[in-house]
């Protein structure tokens, strides 16, 4: 998971200038989601069917940004555990990724709590990570900016909205 954050934050580094003309909306009949990207996504799978937990990810890496959505199936309801696993998520990324976090709130998706955050990397690169838990299911969103800005904060917005849970 390290190697693809630190990917993730390579590719986020090119220069502002892309334009997108039409979201491209994406559904996973087994990750019981819908979301949208601005034009086509890269999508990635990790782990084999019956190995827990399976990762299904989607990735667009564009001039201005890096969008990230992926849902990890697990054998077991998440919600059942003692730990808090959306903040464990939330730790975890922020640490792998060398962010700060500059705010967190709690995130709610069709009647599922979850939370949102909002984190500066080195130099102005800007993150809106978003986690929540259905059952065994654990949905991540990302949002990496060059800089700290409105027009960042609109457009992760604007991707956030269009996630679904579709189970």
């Amino acid at each position: 998971m390290k190697l693809i954050l630190l990917a993730f934050l390579a590719i986020a580094t090119i220069s502002f200038g892309q334009n997108y003309d039409q979201w491209k909306t994406y559904v996973s009949e087994e990750g019981h989601l819908s979301v949208s990207f601005p034009e086509q996504a890269a999508v990635l799978v990790e782990g084999e069917d019956g190995e827990s937990p399976k990762t299904l990810k989607y990735q667009l890496e564009g001039d201005e940004f890096v969008y990230y959505a992926a849902v990890s199936i697990h054998e077991s309801d998440l919600k059942e555990t003692d730990e808090d696993l959306c903040q464990l998520s939330l730790d975890s990324f922020t640490q792998s990724v060398g962010g700060t976090i500059k705010n967190q709130s709690v995130w709610y998706v069709q009647g599922e709590e979850g939370i949102a955050a909002k984190m500066i990397l080195s130099g102005k690169q800007v993150v809106y990570y978003k986690v929540v838990l259905k059952g065994n299911l654990q949905y991540q969103l990302v949002v990496l900016g060059i800089e700290d800005s409105k027009l960042v904060a609109d457009k992760a917005e604007q991707f956030f909205k269009t996630f679904r849970l579709t189970e």
